[in-house]
């Protein structure tokens, strides 16, 4: 079994002009992400906590932190 890990980071910046961005991580790595693996229906912006899994250097499955 595969277990699957969720990381936390915010974007770091996202081009609506290609459906694109970047996500720093708290680990510090610089990750990729296609609105596709966007799941919230608000649209990314910089600065936004977040949490996702990793995929090498890829964001997949990201989702809105709700921490406060």
């Amino acid at each position: 079994m595969i277990e699957i890990i969720r990381l936390r980071g915010h974007v770091h910046n996202y081009s609506e002009g290609v459906n694109a961005g970047t996500i720093k991580g708290e680990n510090k790595k610089m990750y990729l992400f296609s609105r596709k693996d966007w799941l919230s229906p608000h649209e990314p912006k910089p600065n936004v906590a977040i949490s996702f899994e990793e995929e090498r250097k890829w964001a997949r499955s990201i989702t809105i932190s709700d921490d406060k």
